[in-house]
């Protein structure tokens, strides 16, 4: 009989071969010849198609006499691959570890029950972050199955490490890495030998058949993932929980769009400002930070080094918070004005290390400085937006007799060594020190900049950091200044109040106008080969979805489509020929497709 079987990868089609045995369910996992050599592929179905005009094989031997994606994780998989327009093979490669994909075996246990059990959302909101963390404990206590998490993996690691015994006993911290790590975890949740998963976002698909999902911090853009495929692990919780008619408790300091549109919202502490101190400097009437190699100014305003001085001689910890890493945000050619583009994923490459290195921010590809602009050969290579490696620069020159240093979020930081005051530099992602540090000032030197970003969600990013500068703390009581130098006056009238419910409104107001997320979904895609996209302009306009050519756009890469579409599912089916290894004609012209929902 033939039967249909996908493989983990970029091809959104099903390959068939034969195999004379029919016990094989959907979801286990077959060695199948594949291209010059042999891969490992997940059944899923049989084939009912009369035209295979193809050489049809054999399938080699099967793994698994079952389906081993259990706990509902098979079907994901199918609807992860519909939902987030990548394919189930690229989801099933984004979802397990690699020893699943060659073929290891192992022992799982299928004793499932959803016997009794309800899909049952509510949410809990409190601007006091302890507050919050002791209800989770509450939740984690009772004789249920949980899965809760974090949009950072140190908020989960410092939630694990702080259980109480008799909790962490029964519970695992999902690894924040993949290889012999990942695997362990994998086999240990799957043996059902444990009550709670402690997980940052990657846990979302951790094997486990929890009765309730927690996400703390619902709102965070941390949930979304760095590389392609690009998905919502906040979305797919949900998806989960319904699935497995589990509890999804939602929690933060702030909801999202999407809660805040259901409504009922559980916010405790919601009109505690009295720990409220905003102070706003006019960045026009700053010193210019310069760096030979690199277009721009970084802005440092004499009012905040002399409030950061009068903190540090206090014995208090600052806090300088500029979103751009790196030397410079962006390298470009001085001759054809084009920037350098990740050669993996296709953003647009920072600097680091003194010009040495260059980044990619979304997939964290690093390779060394060009000589030469890999579009036009020209020689002359500059940056542009000066990152926190100048800011360090220029910190270490005004401010004197006190330690400076970069947060890094991917390395611990030793508590130790913060006996003595510190001036740190860091991103948004340094806002995480609030909880663990007596930090008595935040400074944002050019949130100006975050605002002048062409996405629909540069408000609410403003918003939210701005909301976790104040809120963000050791404790209720500890009373901290945010300073932020700007030359926009209505951004000093927006944020006075920062009362979450009026923001919501009036910006979802206007989202609705413009049929923006969570509205109506945008997509975002590159097809470099302009008869190709003019065609798939085409086929989009004849079903009735809207489809904006941005490629003429210098500030585009080359080949954009912004497509806007109430859902996925017509878009899905026409561009799913463009993914079949079939279809020589137009296979792998669409890359970096990315959706944009909430």
């Amino acid at each position: 009989m033939l039967l249909d079987v996908i493989v983990p990868g970029p091809w959104w089609n099903a390959f068939t071969y034969n195999f004379n045995n029919n016990n094989l369910k959907s979801g286990s996992r077959v060695r199948i010849p594949f291209g010059n050599g042999g891969r490992v592929g997940f059944i899923c179905g049989v084939n009912s198609s009369q035209q295979n005009n193809f050489e049809i094989k054999d399938i080699i031997e099967p793994i698994d006499a079952d389906n081993i994606l259990q706990f509902g994780l098979w079907e994901l998989a199918l609807w992860l691959g519909r939902t987030y327009l990548c394919g189930a093979g690229m989801a099933l490669k984004t979802m397990l570890p690699s020893q699943i994909l060659t073929g290891e075996k192992f022992n799982f246990n299928l004793n499932i029950n959803n016997l009794n059990k309800n899909f049952y959302e509510k949410n809990f909101f409190d601007s006091r972050e302890y507050s919050r963390l002791d209800f989770y404990i509450e939740m984690l206590r009772r004789p249920v199955k949980n899965l809760i998490l974090f949009p950072e993996n140190n908020s989960a690691n410092k939630f694990f490490k702080n259980l109480p015994s008799d909790l962490k006993d029964l519970s695992i911290l999902w690894p924040s890495v993949g290889g012999k790590k990942l695997w362990d975890a994998w086999r240990e949740i799957y043996s059902g030998n444990f009550k709670n998963v402690i997980a940052p976002p990657g846990g979302v698909f951790a094997p486990f058949d929890f009765d309730c999902v927690i996400v703390e911090d619902e709102a965070s853009e941390g949930y979304l993932s760095r590389r392609t495929p690009v998905f919502s692990a906040r979305s797919i919780a949900g998806k989960r929980a319904l699935d497995l008619k589990a509890e999804l408790i939602l929690g933060g300091s702030v909801p999202s769009a999407k809660t805040f549109l259901r409504g009922n919202i559980n916010y405790k502490n919601y009109k505690n400002n009295k720990n409220l101190d905003l102070i706003f400097v006019d960045i026009n009437r700053s010193l210019k930070v310069e760096e030979r190699g690199i277009e721009g100014v970084l802005p440092v305003t004499v009012s905040m080094l002399e409030r950061t001085r009068s903190e540090l001689r206090a014995g208090h910890n600052v806090l300088w918070l500029l979103d751009r890493k790196g030397g410079a945000a962006e390298v470009f050619c001085l001759n054809c004005g084009k920037a350098v583009k990740c050669s993996k994923c296709g953003s647009i490459m920072r600097s680091e290390h003194d010009g040495k290195f260059l980044r990619c921010p979304h997939c964290n590809n690093v390779q060394e400085m060009f000589n030469k602009c890999p579009e036009c050969g020209g020689e002359i290579l500059s940056g542009k937006r000066p990152g926190l490696e100048v800011l360090f620069n220029a910190a270490n020159r005004l401010i004197k007799d006190y330690k400076i240093i970069i947060h890094d979020v991917n390395k611990k930081f030793n508590l130790k060594d913060f006996a003595q005051p510190y001036l740190i530099l860091g991103t948004r992602g340094a806002l995480s020190l609030c909880s663990e540090l007596d930090i008595s000032l935040i400074a944002w030197l050019d949130l100006d900049a975050e605002l002048r970003r062409s996405d629909y969600n540069a408000r609410w990013r403003v918003f939210s950091m701005i909301w976790q500068s104040c809120r963000r703390g050791l404790s209720q009581e500890q009373t901290r200044k945010v300073l932020i130098q700007t030359r926009r006056e209505n951004l000093k009238f927006s944020l006075n109040n920062l009362n979450w419910e009026k923001f919501w409104r009036s910006e979802l107001e206007t989202r609705r106008d413009l049929d923006l997320p969570p509205f109506n979904l945008l997509i975002k895609l590159n097809c470099a080969n302009k008869l190709k996209r003019e065609s798939l302009i085409s086929k989009l306009d004849e079903t009735g979805i809207i489809a904006m050519d941005l490629s003429d756009d210098l500030n585009i890469n080359n080949g954009t489509l912004l497509i806007s579409a109430p859902s996925v599912k017509n878009i899905y089916k026409i561009l799913e020929p463009y993914f079949d290894l079939f279809n020589h004609k137009d296979y792998n012209s669409i890359k970096n497709i990315v959706i944009y929902a909430e």
